[in-house]
């Protein structure tokens, strides 16, 4: 089962991230940075990116309305007996990537 979890995460990714790209409208720019399924693949926590990053709660909000017809789409796609049920959170590492970018570059001056 180990080996097969990285296959329906990468899979899992890719799916969302064409569902967003039909179901979402926006004029914010959203990515599907990764997905993580349960050990029981019930649940599947999905993460995206936002850029602007001051309209990611918004962007957060349009997916969690539409979450019914996402959910529906990724039923279609997927062929597994147990489709994960999707919760969806905002990526922060880019966030952070760029707090420790800007610490060493104070750092270094």
């Amino acid at each position: 089962m180990t080996e097969r979890l990285p296959k329906v995460n990468e899979l899992l990714r890719k799916e969302v991230g064409a569902a967003l790209k039909s179901e979402i409208s926006t004029d914010a720019v959203v990515t599907v940075t990764r997905a993580e399924v349960s050990r029981t693949m019930e649940h599947a926590t999905v993460w995206v990116s936002v850029f602007p990053e001051d309209k990611a709660e918004e962007v957060l909000n349009k997916i969690k309305a539409d979450i019914y017809q996402i959910q529906q789409i990724i039923n279609k796609r997927l062929f597994m007996r147990i489709v994960p049920k999707i919760r969806f959170e905002i990526d922060k590492s880019m966030e952070k990537v760029t707090k420790v970018e800007e610490v060493l570059e104070k750092t270094q001056k």
